[in-house]
């Protein structure tokens, strides 16, 4: 757990600002199953509750925080008996809930430190942890979104890539066969050459054949 707290702390330094921008926690009272009481939430847009929820769960086993349940009554998560060392000594519950927005779903997340709920003025360090639990949730479910869309794109080019390659196979097939039909086409453009010279020669011989057939019809007429 304080290895995977020390990561949480390394991250969230050294996220962009731009990112910070982003992604804003804030703190303050809202109203939970337990009444009024200090906590933390973020804004996600583009989100489903049901989604989150399921992420929200898994999130918490990586944190070796097993034990969350469902209540449907009251529309929260609850896990039980959380051990969050960098946070408390003692065992933490952590409250959770997803709020359908009209542009996504507000996480709103309450840590029961026993007898107090985390807020800043009381526990400024340990804050410091229940903010960067629900930042990082918050960042970790935006990647995945954004790493789903860049597989989407990514089998789109890989699509359109392969169409290219087919069409530049088929082009080059096209070259191929057209270069074979320029060849035929030059055999029978010579042979054309060939027929006409023939033609002529035969055109000439027929000249001088009609000549020799004249002159012989002539010598059969001149006999008497």
């Amino acid at each position: 757990m304080k290895n995977f707290i020390l990561s949480l702390s390394v991250m969230f330094c050294f996220f962009s600002s731009a990112v910070m921008a982003q992604t804003s926690v804030i703190e303050e009272e809202m109203s939970m199953s337990q009444g009024l009481k200090n906590g933390f939430y973020v804004d996600l847009e583009g989100f489903k509750a049901d989604d989150l929820a399921d992420s929200w769960k898994e999130y918490l086993k990586d944190m070796k925080i097993k034990k969350t349940k469902y209540n449907r009554k009251k529309k929260e998560y609850f896990s039980d008996n959380a051990t969050i060392e960098a946070m408390s000594n003692n065992t933490v519950d952590i409250y959770a809930t997803f709020t359908e927005m009209k542009t996504g779903v507000r996480l709103a997340v309450w840590f029961d430190l026993g007898g107090a709920y985390l807020n800043t003025d009381q526990h400024a360090d340990a804050s410091v942890i229940g903010r960067q639990i629900v930042y990082e949730f918050a960042i970790k479910v935006q990647k995945e979104r954004a790493q789903k869309a860049i597989d989407v794109e990514v089998a789109a080019m890989k699509k359109l890539e392969k169409t290219l390659d087919g069409v530049t196979k088929d082009q080059a097939t096209y070259n191929k066969e057209i270069e074979k039909l320029r060849k035929q086409i030059a055999k029978l453009e010579e042979k054309i050459e060939q027929a006409k010279t023939k033609q002529s020669e035969t055109q000439q011989a027929i000249g001088t054949q009609k000549e020799r057939l004249d002159k012989a019809k002539a010598a059969f007429d001149a006999i008497q």
